[in-house]
Order: structure tokens, then sequence, then C-alpha cells
């Protein structure tokens, strides 16, 4: 069983926060305010305050993953018009409901190796066209990754396109729609634009999501698998989405996991975990509301919530008492 040292923490956390180069400035993670929690089991409190860890070294730290180099790879001329195919039914909006064109299509020279390179390629015009083209190619390739696959495949989550953000998060987009509000005598007009450009994104995000959502269904339990899943749980909320569904598929994964992590391991995820729910997520506008004391319309303020239930918080705990069982 490997052993993660502190240095895993610390890499979730700057991770986090280096997301984007405005999200530090948009953050205040000098709020440390929170609601009351559950205690934990003081028999875990104690542990992990108390266990010693040697120093770490290059041979007992826990370096992140990185790919093993490889020689080049060639990539087939049929590859080429595979992705100019997957660039057309893209520009013409006929997107696939799932991954599927290199099963219903299939082609000899896109073999395994061809297609763990072309992930690590930039495809497309767009982030989302980017996804849309990778999602597909996965689709000739087995239902997990290889042990030799691994590697490549975390690189390829890890560097997955972009998370598109919703209309009204960034501060330069609330100027300008705090203009605009003042501009339109029926302000209902403004919140339809902005629902519609809102569902514009959504749409542009469907790709990108089920690309991400295929990577990590592949990849294994790993500590560093659902490390990559925490950081991309975070760019959903930054990018003012709820990640619902994901939290719970995140969640379990984390539950079997844990099933056979060393306490140091347990320990460190429960910390990260805790890192992850106390970071303050960026507000955006949603609806109008009118101000009757001077008659005047602003807009209402919505957070995306990481943790709707408190599964992921219940689960930091669980995870802390079992560390010091």
């Amino acid at each position: 069983m490997r052993s993660i040292s502190r240095i895993a923490l610390v890499t979730l956390v700057s991770s986090i926060l280096a997301v984007s180069a405005s999200a530090q400035r948009r953050l205040d993670l000098s709020d440390k305010s929170e609601p009351e929690r559950p205690q934990r089991n003081e028999g875990a409190s104690r542990a992990r305050a108390t266990r010693t860890r040697e120093p770490a070294t290059p041979a007992k730290k826990a370096p992140a993953r990185k790919p093993a180099r490889k020689a080049p790879v060639k990539i087939p001329a049929s590859a080429a018009t595979i992705v100019q195919e997957l660039k057309r039914e893209f520009e013409a909006g006929k997107l696939r409901t799932k991954s599927e064109y290199l099963t219903e299509n299939p082609d000899a020279e896109m073999t395994a190796e061809v297609i763990m390179a072309m992930l690590a390629r930039r495809h497309g015009t767009s982030d989302a066209m980017d996804a849309y083209i990778k999602w597909q190619l996965l689709s000739g390739l087995g239902e997990s990754f290889t042990e030799e696959q691994v590697d490549e495949g975390l690189a390829a989550y890890r560097n997955a396109p972009a998370i598109q953000w919703r209309p009204g998060i960034t501060q330069e987009h609330k100027r300008v729609l705090d203009r605009e509000i003042k501009r339109y005598e029926d302000p209902s007009d403004l919140t339809a634009m902005l629902v519609d450009e809102t569902r514009r994104v959504e749409i542009l995000n469907e790709p990108i999501l089920k690309y991400r959502e295929e990577l990590f269904k592949r990849l294994p339990n790993d500590f560093y698998v659902l490390q990559a899943a925490l950081i991309d749980l975070y760019q959903r909320g930054e990018a003012g989405i709820s990640p619902r569904g994901f939290v719970g598929t995140v969640a379990k994964r984390i539950r079997e996991w844990s099933a056979t992590a060393s306490p140091d391991e347990l320990a460190d995820m429960a910390d990260m975990l805790d890192e992850l729910l106390q970071v303050k997520l960026p507000s955006y506008y949603v609806t109008i509301r009118h101000e009757p004391k001077d008659n005047s319309y602003k807009w209402s303020n919505q957070t995306a919530k990481l943790d709707e239930g408190g599964r992921l918080e219940q689960l930091a705990i669980d995870l802390a008492n079992k560390a010091g069982q």
C-alpha cells in the first residue's frame, strides 16, 4: 500500500487555488467561519494530531503521478478523417448522447496506443469541441484503462478541457449586468436573456462534463485519481455548477477505496475533503428583484453547492474516525 505524505494535501489545495489565475482574487480564503459540525471520534483526532511521519525523501514521499516517457506514437491518416467527421457533427449540433463513434465505426488503425496519444492533443477550436471529440474517441477503448494506460488516462483527466463558467459569475460580467439593468424598462427581458445565455453555456459544458466523467469511470480507485476527482468537483463549483450526481459518484468511490487504505491515507483524504468544503465559491446572478424602498431593481445572487445533503462532510468524518481506530 502506497503511503501518502502531507505533500498530497498541499498538492490538492495548491491545485485548487491554481485552477485559474483569477480564482485567488475572487475567493475569500480568510473566511474560515463554518457551521457547527458533528464531533469526530476523539481517538481519531488524537491519532491525527500525534501521528509522526518520517521526513519526506525522494524515495518515501508521494510524488504526483506522471506518465512514463514513451516513444512518440505515429498517428495514422485515418485519425484525421475521424476528427474531421466529429468536428462536423459538433458544428452541426448533431451531438451523440453517448461515447460510441468508434464502436459504430471501427478502424483497425485506431489502436489503443493511438487513441491514448490523441487524448493528449488538442482537437477543435473550442474546449467543448475538443471534449466532444475525445469523448467519442474513448469508445475505441475497453471499459477500464489497462495498467499501461492508467498514467496517461490520469494525465488526460487532469488536463481535461476547461469547464465553461456560467454567465453572471465573474466580476466583469456582473458589472455589465449591473449597468444593463438600468437600461431596461422591463427587467424581466434581461432575466430572460441571462437564462438563454446560461442554457447556451450548459449545452457547451455537456460534452466537457461527459468526457471528464467517462475518464473518471475508466480510472482505478487510486489515491491520485480520487484527488483529481476532488479538483474536478471544485472546478465545477467554481464555474457555478452544482455537481449533484457527480458528488455521489465520487463519494461512493472514496468509500470503496477506504476499505483497503492505510490510516495515513484515510487521514489525508479526510483533510482534503475538509479543505475542499471550506473553500468559499463565487456567487453568480440568477434573477432580478424589486427594491420597494428606492423603486430600483437589483440582481439576486446564488452559489453552487458542492455538498448538498452533507454527503462529503459525513464522509470526511467517517474517514477520520476510521483513521484513528
